[in-house]
């Protein structure tokens, strides 16, 4: 035998020893691979929120727990079905064409079927696509926030805020009120003074033509000023009547926006006598718009009270412009003002709940929020602003002329 020769009991064994070495690379392999499963597994089923993985042609293949409990759905009746078996959307694939075009998307606000046709779930979606390594979209995985409480929290704090709003503007007319009443009373007092010193003289055959000349004269002026004080006080109280009952029905009507802003600003009145500020409305004559005054009310009051607070430095004067114009089929109003503007780090937090830089004046941060929310829930528009250091803050507001049921 050939000294220089491999010696096979030698090779055999190092087959040996490398296929046992491979084969306990391949059951640690296994156990990571059913650990990474076990976590994945347990994760899924521990998420409050809805987790739905779309494969590239946007067919459902996997939910966890949480979409099921929150729709009512077996996965049997989920899987392999459009995204839109489960999200009901303004338009067909609405979320997921916007997923494509962005490559990502968070708090797309849509709601949830739920089994049965029971009550729908409003979600905030969110959702990320896979791509493998040749950057090929491969899926979509998207994650849904069940926000009903959320949703209910606002309601309340919209009604809320519209009863303190509607609270605000009663003690504000009655002030206002208080001031042509006293003068009337104070008219009519003097009126009837004058008229039985009149009567007197009168019985008594004293009365002389200067003191019915004299008389005549004071009670031209005297009635003129009850008329005046009376017809003030009947403007107050209509455009109070006016604005407080659309504040609590949020009935549709038709209504002319420029007379309707215009009693908005008459009900202010008595919270805007003491500003140093300029109020400017621009409005076309014929604009008419069939929707929610009372909504369109508490969007213009939370914004004038907003820039109020924020808007200018003590002792300052400016001027706010409320623009409205007609669009195509859209109402746009454009709320502005000349004041020291929003820096950008507070700006994209505004319309966020209790998000203010004024809580030690008073202010809860509720007001644009609860703006954004009904803008959008009631008006079925929207609302956006515009604004930067030393040149004001314009809020623009779009909305349907009639909104869609």
């Amino acid at each position: 035998m050939n000294a220089d020769a491999p010696d096979p009991d030698n090779e055999l064994t190092l087959l040996r020893q490398q296929l046992q070495q491979r084969e306990e690379e391949l059951a640690e392999a296994r156990y990571e691979a059913n650990l990474s499963h076990t976590y994945v597994e347990t994760i899924l089923a521990s998420m409050v929120d809805a987790l739905l993985v779309l494969d590239n042609e946007g067919k459902i293949q996997t939910v966890n727990r949480a979409t099921l409990t929150i729709t009512g759905f077996s996965p049997e009746e989920i899987l392999g079905h459009p995204l839109g078996f489960v999200l009901v959307e303004k338009e067909p694939d609405e979320f997921v064409q916007k997923m494509l075009y962005e490559g990502s998307i968070s708090d797309y606000e849509g709601i949830f079927r739920v089994k049965g046709g029971g009550d729908q779930v409003p979600v905030y979606l969110s959702g990320a696509l896979m791509v493998n390594d040749d950057d090929e979209i491969i899926g979509v995985v998207c994650v849904g926030k069940d926000i009903s409480d959320l949703k209910r929290s606002q309601n309340q704090l919209i009604e809320s805020e519209k009863m303190a709003s509607i609270g605000k503007l009663v003690a504000g007319v009655a002030h206002e009120i208080n001031t042509p009443v006293g003068v009337g009373v104070t008219a009519a007092s003097t009126l009837r003074t004058m008229t039985r010193e009149i009567q007197t003289a009168f019985d008594e055959r004293a009365m002389t033509k200067t003191q019915l000349t004299e008389y005549l004269h004071d009670v031209e002026h005297t009635s003129d000023l009850l008329l005046s004080n009376l017809s003030r006080t009947g403007d107050l109280i209509a455009s109070f009547k006016m604005v407080s009952a659309d504040q609590i029905s949020e009935v549709k009507r038709r209504f002319d926006l420029r007379d309707y802003i215009r009693d908005i600003l008459t009900s202010l009145g008595p919270r805007l006598k003491g500003s140093p500020h300029a109020i400017q409305v621009t409005c076309p004559d014929d604009l008419e718009v069939e929707s929610y005054p009372g909504v369109v009310g508490q969007v213009l009051t939370n914004l004038i009270t907003n820039a109020l607070m924020h808007a200018y430095a003590p002792d300052t004067a400016g001027t706010i412009a409320i623009q409205a114009s007609r669009e195509g089929g859209e109402v746009v109003i454009r709320f502005s003002d000349d004041g020291r503007g929003i820096s950008p780090e507070h700006q994209q937090h505004i319309f966020e709940p209790f998000y203010t830089t004024a809580r030690e004046s008073g202010g809860t941060g509720l007001g644009l929020n609860i703006l954004r929310n009904i803008v959008h829930q009631k008006l079925k528009g929207s609302v956006t602003c515009d604004s930067a250091l030393g040149r004001g803050t314009t809020f623009t507001i779009r909305f349907p002329i009639r909104p869609p049921e």
